[in-house]
């Protein structure tokens, strides 16, 4: 477990069991074979690819982290343990982005 910034306690998304949450207040817009992710409470927008934007999309609190590679894994017909640091890297990105909510 670490602290977050305000030192309350956060469990990392490279627990396997987190259950990652997108914030409510980011938008999220398709652009071709990109899509625009915008948060209105810091004016910010991050462009993300379409990789990116299927982890967006189970970041719904009901999945952990590894529920989240085994659905990929079936997207893409490759075995979800295969994709587990590729979900995590995205995770890590949507959180140092502050994207997700904290864990």
């Amino acid at each position: 477990m670490n602290l977050a910034a305000d030192g309350s306690a956060k469990t990392s998304v490279r627990n396997a069991s987190t259950r990652p949450q997108r914030r409510p207040a980011v938008r999220s817009y398709s652009l071709g074979e990109e899509t625009l992710l915008y948060d209105p409470d810091t004016d910010t927008a991050h462009a993300i690819n379409a990789p990116a934007m299927a982890i967006w999309y189970l970041c719904d609190g009901s999945r952990s982290v590894q529920e989240i590679s085994e659905e990929l894994g079936e997207w893409v017909d490759r075995e979800g343990p295969d994709l587990i640091d590729d979900v995590h890297h995205g995770l890590v990105e949507f959180q140092k982005l502050g994207l997700i909510l904290p864990t």
